[in-house]
């Protein structure tokens, strides 16, 4: 008894000691930025939906799948994080002083006032944000939208904002009064096109009723229609005067029009298919034209003749731009990103320089960026948008914990320090479906587009890559030296000669997941379209059975740590315990509204988790749910547990990693089950219950399958 209480008088004496003092927010890095709720960091800034900056090149914004972020574009130094999902966010999360706001949905288009002072952002929930660039600050939210909006545009003197949506509509807006003042809903197609007029005065609107519609701002009024299309108009854009508007249609021409008359003056005849862009060079004398016949095409406004072609018809040409100072041309094409290309106007040869990939409102201020980025040099814009990834397929913890890999559809695996939250290392892999660490430590493999790639951990060096292809799922042995890997077949391969050494084909459609069972005698794989989980021996590699149950796709598969239970997760929207032995379900966890696409157990085999379509993370116990993860914008399509048990991360389709601490949800269970005689207390009878089962299997508290020291600690700390 006297050892008994010696024991629970010391570890609460040691409890006392155990406070970590928090940090002040604002030694916060960007990592920790508008965190949800139960998550202690974030890796990875989401996939990228627009990009853009201010006219003076001060501010580079980019719209993420988790918010907007702000940069200093002469530094590449993180300065704000507007959150996308606010209404998840801590309430006293450190975002350089951004006012916290309703939840709203995705923030796909962007555009700075021309000052800088403000950003307005489009979303698909149909609302238009105004964002103040002094204080990070939302400072007004424009309604009126019912379906997503597809741009905004500031006028030249910034008072007013144009934006247009999917619901047919092209609304006017005063930014000062943060009022509506004009819808345009009388056109009967699309809006395709918008420019304001260089005096803001005017708005040119072309849309798929193949018009071009002149309205005045300051009397809110339709003053002119230009007819002549016959195509829908796909770009409109003023000279620099104002005096010309030229405009391109899915008819092949490009058509000029005098805006004082509102008469056609000239045809510009040539393309054989849909011109997509038109633009004026900075003196007005020239104007360029894009089209999906695959040329750029430069035209004399004074003779109205074609002075210079050039492309090839298997490049679809989306944009054209003159630099300010009419020396170089620019164009984008669709295939990557929009890519977008240089060209010296006069020799039309390709001008060594950035190549940059955007969007439409980066096309918007294109000149300003390809400057910056021309003067820091490419490597380094592409550095600063690294870790706008989009999506992380796979995630995994090295052995000791230090170390997270993560990779997915970006063409990359990215290697972090879990200490610090930054990333250090980077390893072009092509798409990566899943990645894992070697028992050791020592080699990362890889299931990518470009086969199973073996990397070495230290050097960052590629060691191997082995003979087979689009690779969806990867497991080591527990002694390393085998890997199984699924595609439409499961394979095993030897690590040390880098070689096959057994296959089977007995799944339907894509193995999504395999996994080993902790003493290596047994692989799991997870079938998709047959909707099985099938057990093989190892050694004989033939199958042992066949687990049925699931009624949809069947996505992830794992091993419990002592070997007794696998689990799945499927399409069918459940997860499923399976005792190996009698090769039985034994339970049926049901919450998840969408698929579930990944299962893992605890180190300790206590806590299941599962990422799911519902973009949601769920641990449960073996009967029951215990806790929901929220914070993910997209779906999670990775679960992973720290070796220590305390960090659970969670890779989404929103590009990013959240790192969620456990270690508070460990002592709500470790509360529960210090109550072993469940009399409603923990005291001193759990205690005695314990001490007197020392080595014996139960009451395992923490389940490491005996009753040790550890299991003491765990009712002394719930003491009440």
């Amino acid at each position: 008894m006297k050892r008994i209480v010696f024991l629970s008088l010391m570890f609460l004496i040691v409890s006392m000691f155990l406070y970590v003092p928090s940090t002040t927010a604002e030694n916060e890095p960007y990592t920790q930025w508008s965190l949800p709720e139960d998550a202690k960091a974030r890796l990875g800034k989401g996939g990228i939906n627009d990009i853009t900056c201010s006219q003076d090149g001060a501010l580079f914004a980019v719209a993420s799948k988790i918010g907007i972020w702000i940069y200093d574009f002469q530094t590449g130094e993180e300065l704000a994080l507007l959150p996308e999902r606010t209404g998840l966010a801590r309430p006293n999360v450190y975002v350089r002083q951004n006012q916290l706001t309703e939840r709203t949905g995705s923030i796909n288009y962007m555009s700075f006032s021309p000052d800088g002072r403000f950003l307005a952002s489009g979303s698909h929930d149909g609302t238009v944000r105004l964002w103040d660039m002094n204080t990070w600050s939302e400072i007004g939210r424009l309604e009126g939208h019912t379906d997503a909006v597809k741009s905004v545009l500031f006028s030249p003197d910034g008072s007013t904002l144009a934006s247009r949506g999917d619901d047919n509509t092209l609304r006017l807006w005063d930014i000062n009064t943060q009022t509506q003042i004009y819808t345009l809903e009388e056109h009967p197609w699309w809006v395709e096109s918008v420019s304001f007029s260089p005096d803001g005065q005017i708005i040119a609107i072309g849309g798929k009723d193949d018009i071009v519609r002149l309205w005045d701002v300051d009397t809110r009024s339709e003053v002119g229609t230009l007819e002549g299309h016959t195509g829908y108009v796909s770009s409109v854009s003023f000279r620099s005067d104002g005096r010309i508007l030229a405009s391109g249609s899915h008819d092949s021409t490009v058509r000029l029009w005098d805006v004082d008359t509102r008469i056609e003056i000239g045809t510009l005849e040539g393309h054989t298919a849909a011109v997509n862009s038109v633009s004026f060079s900075s003196d007005g004398k020239t104007i360029a034209s894009g089209s999906n016949d695959g040329t750029m095409r430069l035209w004399d406004i004074a003779t109205r003749t074609e002075i210079r072609r050039l492309g090839s018809p298997s490049i679809i040409v989306t944009g054209v731009s003159f630099s300010p100072d009419g020396q170089t041309f620019a164009y984008k094409h669709p295939w990557v990103n929009d890519l977008v290309y240089f060209l010296d106007v006069n020799t039309l040869k390709r001008i060594d320089g950035p190549n940059l990939g955007g969007s439409e409102h980066t096309w918007d201020v294109l000149w300003v960026v390809a400057a910056q980025v021309k003067k820091k040099g490419f490597s380094w814009f592409r550095t600063m948008l690294e870790e706008h990834t989009d999506p992380v397929l796979g995630v995994s913890f090295s052995p000791d914990g230090k170390t997270i890999a993560t990779g997915g559809g970006y063409g990359r695996a990215l290697l972090w320090d879990v200490a610090t939250q930054t990333k250090i290392g980077r390893l072009d892999t092509g798409y990566v479906y899943s990645i894992s660490f070697s028992p050791d430590g020592k080699t990362i493999a890889i299931g990518s587009s470009h086969g199973l790639l073996l990397w070495d951990a230290a050097t960052q060096t590629k060691i191997d890559s082995l003979p087979i292809r689009y690779v969806h799922s990867i497991s080591f042995s527990p002694d390393g030296k085998t890997i199984a890997s699924g595609r439409r077949d499961v394979r095993l391969w030897d690590v040390a000669t880098r070689t096959e050494i057994g296959r089977h084909w007995e799944h339907i459609g894509d193995v999504k997941s395999v996994s080993f069972s902790p003493d290596g005698r047994i692989l799991a794989s997870a079938g998709s379209i047959d909707g099985t989980v099938r057990l093989w021996d190892v050694e004989t590699w033939t199958e042992i059975a066949v687990l049925r149950g699931h009624t949809g796709w069947v996505n992830s598969v794992a091993f419990s740590p002592d070997g007794k239970t696998i689990v799945s997760g499927s399409n069918d929207r459940t997860v499923r315990l399976w005792d190996v032995a009698t090769q039985t379900e034994i339970s049926r966890l049901e919450g998840h509204t969408e698929n579930v696409n990944s299962v893992s157990f605890s180190p300790d085999g206590r806590i299941l988790a599962s990422g799911s379509d519902d973009n949601t993370v769920r641990l449960w116990d073996t009967r029951t749910e215990i806790s929901r993860l929220e914070g993910h914008t997209e779906k999670v399509n990775s679960v992973s547990f720290s070796p220590d048990g305390k960090t659970l991360a969670s890779a989404s389709d929103d590009g990013t990693v959240l790192l969620w601490e456990l270690t508070q949800l460990t002592t709500e269970t470790n509360s529960i089950a210090a109550d072993v005689n469940m009399d409603g207390v923990v005291n001193i009878q759990d205690l005695v219950i314990v001490a007197n089962a020392f080595e014996a299997a139960e009451p395992d508290l923490n389940g490491d399958g005996v009753v040790n020291i550890l299991d003491i600690v765990i009712v002394a700390q719930n003491f009440k």
